[in-house]
């Protein structure tokens, strides 16, 4: 019996609630946005020695200039012949890539991309200038780091041989907030 008199009352129509009836009036005029396509980045990989680089487009601008350069530049490191320098000189190793793309994008990021050279161990020197503020970060053969930075009218900061990526990208923060 009580079910079935909570089937009845469930029947029955509710109550006039007039304020609920004009929510729902105020719901349906309500403008709508238009739900937006959820688009999926397009993404091209490179492989770079091994290493791959995987760039997201960002709307319709191309694959940034600067980024692209120094790609080419470090394909061309890996094309060296033994002995370039005629000093035993080793071609671009895999273990600088990493690194060095790391400080390639940072330095776009901030408009401040880095001139590139070859190393005789298979490691890349990235160098940067403004005025008298300098910066050069030797990313060697095994993927270690070294650098030196010498702001004007402040002391020299230098990266002793064998330190870490990171500690070269806290060097490279200092050298772009040095503005």
């Amino acid at each position: 019996m009580l079910n079935e008199a909570r089937y009845e009352q469930a029947q029955r129509p509710a109550p006039e609630r007039p304020h609920m009836e004009t929510n729902r009036w105020l719901n349906a005029i309500r403008p709508t946005r238009p739900v937006r396509a959820q688009l999926v980045p397009e993404s091209e990989t490179f492989d770079l020695l091994g290493v791959k680089l995987i760039w997201t487009k960002d709307g319709n601008r191309p694959f940034p200039e600067p980024v692209l350069n120094a790609i080419k530049s470090l394909l061309d490191f890996a094309e060296l012949p033994g002995n370039w320098n005629s000093y035993g000189g080793r071609s671009l190793t895999a273990s600088a890539i990493t690194p060095v793309i790391q400080f390639v994008i940072r330095g776009h990021q901030t408009a401040a991309v880095p001139r590139l050279h070859p190393l005789p161990d298979g490691g890349v020197g990235l160098a940067w200038t403004r005025g008298e503020d300098d910066l050069e970060i030797a990313v060697a053969g095994n993927g270690t780091v070294e650098g030196l930075l010498s702001l004007a009218g402040s002391e020299e900061v230098e990266l002793i041989p064998g330190s870490s990526a990171p500690e070269a990208l806290n060097l490279l923060e200092q050298y772009l907030a040095a503005r």
